[in-house]
């Protein structure tokens, strides 16, 4: 089984691409297979479109996609006293953010704050704080000095953070850099037929790249490649236990945005069976991905999903297991032959 290029994952990881703001990412990956590419182009919301020949070139045209960006934060207002304020792009919630330690446009460190545990009353400290009562601290003490330095409209990221713990990897972003690295090995490699891959922008805002690439490509069929939400952290109970670490790569059946084609879920299961890779299937239907926006695309195309298990997506740090992204890797590029076999 081929495995995964960590080298790889870990330069992707540690890059800064906020929905919007993805070009670091997106030139990052062009460099890394643009010498392996047969065709290469970037629509105008910055999405790169990767063809490559493969042994054979099928009937059907096969896109199997990533995307490319990260949720993070917007700078929405400064306030007289030198605090920012701000908003969340794409889903992430509160609870995940105080404390933490950010950058506003990628060069100023702040931190993350709110009201100190020790002036709150009552049941406060029960309550999770709204984002509109955190600021972000940059240690200015005027409007007039943080703006010096940030603008509203500002993009904040997390701390770029990488590594690896035996089979464990622990990173930044790993929704969805795991996909891309896992699509860059693929380029770099051997495929059956002829694919198109694309590496999207602004997932997390409403799948809007892949709403392009769709349209550019035209596919009859689509594999989305993603990282997705593990369930086994303590207090999720057994029926959101959706996937799991360690359990192999996760088969989507149905989400918010795709119900996905039932021949191509059950050949999944038949070629990690044959080839002994890992898998398991994705049992909630919480969120979507990119699949949802190209299968309604022009004529439509049949589709299928394929995700590496990750805890604390949309947090500082997520965790997966190296096995699982192995898994994926490999059965992504056999359903990928499978598909366009018929």
């Amino acid at each position: 089984m081929q495995k995964l290029n960590l080298d790889t994952l870990k330069t992707l990881s540690t890059l800064v691409g906020i929905s919007g703001g993805e070009e670091a990412v997106v030139d990052a990956i062009e460099a890394m297979v643009a010498p392996y590419a047969d065709e290469l182009r970037r629509t105008p919301l910055g999405d790169l479109l990767v063809f490559k020949k493969g042994e054979k070139t099928p009937e059907k045209t096969l896109m199997i996609c990533a995307h490319t960006d990260e949720v993070g934060l917007i700078i929405t207002d400064i306030d007289s006293s030198g605090y920012l304020r701000f908003t969340a792009v794409g889903g992430v919630e509160s609870s995940v953010l105080l404390g933490k330690t950010v950058y506003v446009n990628g060069a100023t460190r702040g931190v993350i704050g709110g009201k100190p545990v020790h002036l709150m009353r009552g049941d406060e400290r029960e309550k999770e704080v709204p984002i509109r009562e955190l600021t972000i601290d940059i240690g200015a003490q005027s409007k007039e000095e943080a703006e010096a330095v940030v603008s509203v409209g500002d993009y904040v990221n997390f701390e770029p953070f990488f590594q690896v713990n035996g089979d464990t990897v622990m990173g930044k972003a790993l929704d969805d850099r795991m996909g891309c690295a896992i699509l860059v090995d693929l380029i770099r490699g051997d495929m059956p037929y002829d694919t198109w891959f694309a590496f999207t922008t602004r997932e997390e805002v409403g799948s809007v790249g892949a709403s392009a690439a769709a349209y550019e490509i035209d596919p009859d069929l689509v594999i989305a490649v993603e990282g997705t939400v593990a369930g086994d952290v303590l207090g999720t109970p057994s029926p959101k236990n959706c996937t799991r670490l360690g359990k192999g790569a996760a088969v989507s059946f149905v989400d918010r945005g795709t119900v996905y084609d039932r021949e191509f879920f059950k050949a999944a299961f038949d070629l990690a069976r044959e080839l002994d890779i890992p898998c398991q299937p994705r049992t909630n239907n919480a969120g979507r991905n990119d699949a949802s926006a190209v299968q309604k695309s022009r004529g439509g195309a049949r589709a299928a999903a394929i995700s590496v298990p990750c805890r604390y997506i949309h947090s500082p740090v997520s965790m997966a297991k190296i096995s699982d992204a192995d898994g994926a890797l490999n059965l992504v590029r056999a359903l990928a032959g499978r598909m366009l076999e018929g």
